[in-house]
């Protein structure tokens, strides 16, 4: 639902992600979650133009978070079609984000979050 507003919205529900990981979400079900929204982008951006770029930084903010491991990454190109927008998220989520200089630093500061690194539980 927080793709669908403000940077406020998406940054408070990637806190919310981060400080449920440990205390009440369970693992499998979060993998899974994560899963189905990347499969599903081919559907979302027909709504919401700029699914390719939310997702991807939700992604590459839960594996920095450690809400994903990073063998997500690797496990969503052998299953997604090779022409999906799915893979363009992956894709992106490595190159422009998790492979970059300080890139917990630049996702923590994608949709304005605190300068304080501690503020989303890295």
């Amino acid at each position: 639902m927080a793709m669908d507003r403000h940077n406020r919205e998406k940054e408070m529900a990637a806190l919310l992600l981060s400080s449920l990981n440990a205390d009440v979400n369970e693992a499998p079900q979060v993998y899974r979650g994560f899963g189905k929204l990347v499969e599903a982008t081919d559907h979302l951006s027909i709504d919401i133009p700029d699914a390719i770029d939310i997702l991807t930084l939700f992604i590459a903010g839960s594996v920095v978070d450690d809400i994903l491991p990073p063998a997500f990454m690797n496990k969503q190109v052998t299953i997604l079609p090779e022409d999906s927008k799915g893979i363009q998220v992956i894709k992106r989520a490595e190159k422009n984000y998790l492979s970059a200089p300080l890139h917990a630093e630049v996702i923590e500061r994608r949709w304005g979050g605190s300068k304080n690194r501690n503020s989303r539980g890295c």
